[in-house]
C-alpha cells in the first residue's frame, strides 16, 4: 500500500485496503472554480468500447493522478480527453486533455484483479492558471457531486507497448504508488503481458445480414497460426462486454474475434424483437465459419456464455467447427433455467393460458 505525497494527502481520502471509498471534502454548492480541490472523484475512462471505473485521486500542478480498477489497453504518449459531469450531463466546465506520462500496475489476488495508476500531463489551450481562473463560475446543484468521463483518443491509438520493466518518470517522483507486498505466484500472465491491437470487422450473414465484431490481436510476435478465440455474448449483452476477456486471451497470445447478435443489441443489423435463438445459431455459424476460413491452420476455441451457451450447443451438433467451446454460466435448459429463478414454470402457464402477446421472464 503506498502512502502519499504531503501535496496530495491534503485533497484526498484515506486510502483503504479495497481502495478509495468516499469523498472526504465535500464540492462546496456555488461553483466550481476551484475544480481542483475537488479531489478525489469518481473517474471513468472509456477506451476501446470498454469502460474502467475509479478515482481521480488528485493534482499536482498541472500533473492528474488516476487510479483505476482493473488493466486499460493504454500506453505512454496517449491523449486523454476529460470533463465534468454533473448527474450523468455534461459540466460547462470546458473540455481538456492529458497526456499519459507514467503507467504502474498493481496486480490483485488473482490474474483478473488489480489496479492501473496513471499520471497525466494536462494540455489545455490556455495557461493551465488560466483554466481554473476565478473567473470561471459555473453553478454545482446541492447535494449532487461532479464526476470526471475520460475518453481515450483515437488517434492515440498507434501501438501498446509493454509496461511491465518501464522505469517511473520522473514525474513520478513525488507522487507515490501502491507497492507489491508479495509476487503473485503466477502473475506474469498480467505484468509481462504485450500489446493489443482492435480492428472492426464486418461479416455478412447468407440473408445478406452485416455481423459487426471486432478482431483483437497481440501486437509482438503475431502469427497466422495461433489459436483463435470466438466469443459468443449473452443475451442482452454485446461484443463490448467481453472486452476485459479479450484482452487478456489476447496479450496471451491468442486471436480473438468477439462478435455482436443480429437482430439484437449491439451494432449488427436486425430488429430487437427479431430475435431468435435460431437467428443466434446463424450468427455463430457464419462467424465460426469466417474464422475458419481466414485461418485455416488454427484452432478454433469457442467461448459462449449465458444464453449463447445453447446456441453454441446446437450450432456445434449442426455443424462441428470448434477445436474447444467453453461454456460460461450457462443456460442449456431455458425452461429449467426460468423456472429455478422464477419458482413458477413460466413456459408451462404460457401454453396452458390465452396467450398474450409477450412475455417477460427475464
Amino acid at each position: 500500500m503506498s502512502t502519499l505525497t504531503p501535496e496530495l494527502a491534503g485533497i484526498t481520502s484515506t486510502i483503504q485496503c479495497a481502495g478509495l471509498k468516499q469523498i472526504t471534502q465535500e464540492p462546496v454548492p456555488g461553483d466550481l472554480s476551484r475544480a481542483r480541490d475537488l479531489a478525489p472523484l469518481s473517474f471513468s475512462l472509456h477506451c476501446l468500447g470498454g469502460t474502467w471505473d475509479g478515482y481521480l485521486v488528485g493534482w499536482q500542478e498541472n500533473n492528474m493522478r488516476l487510479r483505476l480498477t482493473g488493466f486499460p489497453p493504454i500506453e505512454l504518449s496517449q491523449i486523454i480527453e476529460l470533463k465534468y459531469c454533473i448527474s450523468g450531463q455534461d459540466h460547462p466546465l470546458k473540455k481538456f486533455q492529458g497526456m499519459i506520462k507514467d503507467i504502474q500496475v498493481e496486480p490483485g489476488r488473482t490474474a483478473w484483479e488489480g489496479t492501473t495508476d496513471i499520471l497525466l500531463v494536462c494540455l489545455t489551450e490556455n495557461d493551465a492558471t488560466d483554466f481554473f481562473s476565478s473567473h470561471t463560475r459555473v453553478l454545482l446543484p446541492q447535494g449532487e457531486s461532479p464526476m470526471v468521463h475520460g475518453q481515450v483518443l483515437k488517434g492515440s491509438f498507434n501501438s501498446f507497448g509493454k509496461i511491465h520493466n518501464h522505469e517511473p518518470s520522473d514525474l513520478l517522483s513525488g507522487v507515490s504508488f501502491f507497492e507489491k507486498q508479495e509476487e503473485m505466484k503466477d502473475g506474469s500472465l498480467i505484468l509481462q503481458k504485450t500489446g493489443v491491437s482492435t480492428s472492426r470487422l464486418t461479416i455478412e450473414k447468407g440473408n445478406g445480414q452485416q455481423i459487426s465484431a471486432y478482431h483483437d490481436q497481440p501486437i509482438e510476435g503475431n502469427s497466422t497460426d495461433r489459436p483463435v478465440v470466438v466469443i459468443a455474448p449473452g443475451y442482452g449483452e454485446t461484443k463490448r462486454d467481453y472486452l476485459t476477456l479479450a484482452y487478456y486471451f489476447a496479450s496471451n497470445g491468442y486471436h480473438v474475434v468477439r462478435y455482436d447478435h443480429t437482430n439484437h443489441v449491439g451494432e449488427s443489423d436486425g430488429l430487437h424483437y427479431h430475435v431468435s435463438l435460431s437467428s443466434m445459431k446463424d450468427d455463430f455459424q457464419t462467424v465460426a465459419r469466417y474464422v475458419r476460413g481466414t485461418w485455416p491452420h488454427s484452432a478454433i476455441i469457442g467461448v459462449a456464455a449465458s444464453l449463447a451457451s445453447r446456441v453454441a450447443l446446437k450450432a456445434e451438433a449442426e455443424c462441428p467447427s470448434l477445436s474447444l467451446l467453453i461454456m460460461l454460466m450457462s443456460i442449456v435448459n431455458v425452461q429449467r433455467s426460468a423456472a429455478t429463478v422464477h419458482q413458477e414454470d413460466l413456459f408451462a402457464a404460457y401454453g396452458n393460458e390465452p396467450c398474450p402477446a409477450s412475455a417477460n421472464f427475464l
